[in-house]
């Protein structure tokens, strides 16, 4: 029997890598002559640099930079030599997510992309002039000012004095006065990999739908709505592009917006993009089974993110998918789309705090799949 074993990190606990681990060890109790196929998955959020450049035989590299709060840390990126010439893999997570910042300490108003736009410049600086960048997992709403900012763009409020990049800034922002190396990074190629279809600002736009999430109040919503308009209108203005309205330019709170109005970045299905690369459907051909699974499955998983992206797959090869998750909502949704069956990897009541312990999930992931293997055993070893 081959299985592919193919989830997302589960956030707070284990990467995809890991996550896929634990599955297979589980497999491997109940079943040690079964054929296993890792492969670690991402959308554009954490893990996306760790699963392209696995499939891309990247060099990883560490660098200093800051997060959302302009504390210093070190972040990964990747760098890959592809079809395209020196790729740089980046996700906004690594230096600009929501896992940078503790719960007490986040300010969505505060936050900035800078450390984001440090690894850009790393990257610059090493000649690559490829991009690939993951939009997901991030704990700011400043429309890319940060990452402009940490480019050498200037951001001149209207009476002319520099304004410090966040999401504050947004609503005083008058001008961007182009980097010197303008001509450069925009000759560059910008690939997004973005699941996410949300316009930059409005009802269903970047504050309105993420923003609570990152720990912003209504009040603050409102705030940054109107920012990111007036944001739209300086870069219609001074560029001659209006880009707001475009799918996606709301992901990673404005981030697609920035990239495609300076980079004419091009956007991607992160899932697609990482199966892609993977040789996903090449290896469903003589699949007997796909196991799927992230952190938490809920209607935010229906829309895009990794599980449903193998389903599709699978589908059209006819093979059976099953997904692991720590806490699963509205599963008759999953049925109805064509899961196979959909578990819970918690074996009793704990703490939210403990479930999410690394020992812990990894501990309940590989008892759950070796109990899934004992179940396939009993029906097909007669």
């Amino acid at each position: 029997m081959k299985i592919i074993i193919a989830p997302d990190s589960f956030k707070g606990s284990l990467t995809s890598t890991e996550a896929a681990h634990a599955i297979a060890c589980g497999l491997r109790d109940a079943d040690p002559y079964a054929t296993l196929v890792e492969i670690p998955l991402a959308d554009g959020g954490e893990g996306s640099v760790e699963a392209v450049a696995e499939r891309l035989d990247a060099q990883i590299v560490t660098i200093d930079t800051v997060n959302p709060l302009m504390k210093k840390m070190t972040a990964k990126y990747a760098i890959a030599e592809t079809a395209e010439g020196k790729t740089a893999i980046i996700e906004t997570a690594a230096a600009s997510g929501l896992n940078t910042v503790s719960r007490d300490e986040r300010d969505i108003m505060a936050s900035s992309t800078f450390g984001t736009g440090l690894i850009i410049a790393d990257a610059f600086s090493r000649r690559c002039r490829n991009f690939i960048v993951g939009l997901g997992g991030s704990a700011t709403n400043d429309a890319g000012l940060g990452i402009l900012a940490a480019l050498g763009y200037r951001l001149l409020d209207r009476n002319g004095k520099t304004l410090t990049p966040s999401g504050a800034s947004l609503s005083e922002l008058a001008r961007i006065v182009a980097s010197r190396d303008d001509d450069a990074l925009r000759d560059c190629r910008f690939t997004l990999m973005c699941d996410v279809d949300n316009p930059l600002y409005g009802k269903s736009g970047a504050a309105f739908t993420f923003a609570a999430q990152k720990g912003a109040s209504p009040q603050q919503i409102e705030q940054l709505d109107l920012g990111l308009r007036n944001w739209s209108r300086c870069v219609t203005r001074d560029l001659g592009i209006d880009v707001a309205e475009l799918p996606g330019t709301g992901a990673a709170g404005g981030l697609g917006a920035m990239f495609a109005a300076f980079f004419n970045a091009e956007m991607r299905s992160g899932i697609e993009m990482v199966l892609d690369l993977a040789g996903f459907d090449d290896e469903l051909r003589d699949a007997d089974l796909v196991i799927t699974g992230e952190g938490r499955m809920d209607s935010q998983t229906l829309h895009g993110k990794v599980p449903m992206g193998v389903l599709r797959h699978a589908r059209r090869a006819a093979v059976p998918v099953i997904a692991l998750s720590g806490a699963i909502d509205h599963c008759e949704e999953f049925d109805r789309a064509g899961m196979s069956g959909v578990f819970s990897i918690q074996p009793s009541p704990v703490s939210l705090d403990e479930a999410m312990q690394r020992e812990t999930a990894s501990r309940n992931l590989r008892s759950t799949a070796s109990q899934i293997m004992q179940l396939i055993k009993a029906f097909t070893c007669k």
